[in-house]
Parts: C-alpha cells; sequence; structure tokens
C-alpha cells in the first residue's frame, strides 16, 4: 500500500506543475493594468517631445530672420508673387513641410532655407 500511495502522490507532483487557467488569466489581467498605467505617461513624454522640436524650429527659425536682417537691415520678406506669406512659412515650418513641395532648396529634410548670392539662411 504504501508503493500505491507514494505513486498517488507523486502522480499528483506531476500534475500541479502546469499554472491554472485562472493564474493565467490573472497574470494576464496583471499585465494589462500596468499597461494601461505606463500608457499616458508615454503619450505625455511623446507630446513633450513634439513640444520641445517645435521650440527649437522656432528658435532656428528665429535665428536666421536675426541673421537675414543684420545683413540686409530688414527682415525676409514674404514670397507673396507665389502665394507664400511669411505665416505660412512659419505654418509649414512647424508642422513639418517638405522642401521640395512648397519650390524649398531641394535638401532632403524638414525646414526652410533663403538662398542670396553668397549668403545661406536658415
Amino acid at each position: 500500500m504504501t508503493a500505491q500511495a507514494d505513486n498517488l502522490r507523486a502522480s499528483r507532483r506531476r500534475k500541479r506543475e502546469a499554472f491554472t487557467l485562472v493564474e493565467l488569466l490573472t497574470i494576464i489581467l496583471i499585465i494589462v493594468l500596468l499597461a494601461g498605467l505606463g500608457a499616458p505617461s508615454i503619450l505625455k513624454m511623446q507630446a513633450q517631445a513634439a513640444r520641445s522640436i517645435s521650440l527649437t524650429t522656432i528658435r532656428t527659425i528665429d535665428q536666421a530672420c536675426r541673421a537675414y536682417e543684420i545683413d540686409h537691415k530688414q527682415f525676409p520678406p514674404s514670397a507673396v508673387s507665389d502665394g507664400l506669406e511669411g505665416r505660412h512659412w512659419l505654418v509649414w515650418a512647424l508642422t513639418g513641410y517638405k522642401n521640395d513641395e512648397i519650390g524649398g532648396d531641394g535638401a532632403d529634410g524638414y525646414g526652410f532655407r533663403i538662398q542670396k548670392p553668397g549668403l545661406v539662411y536658415g
């Protein structure tokens, strides 16, 4: 009878090696809750990154306009002839237009550039 009891105990131990469905669902629920708590902070970091990029772009535009003003004693004129006023340049620079979409300098990337003979601003 001892051999049968030992075999029964051993088989019970072997059956208990796997997780039950309730345990697995509990673990999945905990993971989902942790992900739900972490998602807002990730979205907040993305918004802060976008804000930092916008501030950097504004500073770059400001520096380029001031450099242009120092050389030409006036700020860059708006390109009214092709329908692009100064406010359009600012909006497009902050929203990430491609240079070639509005007749830019053709360089890869985002931003703006004003070219005068021998000088480049932006």
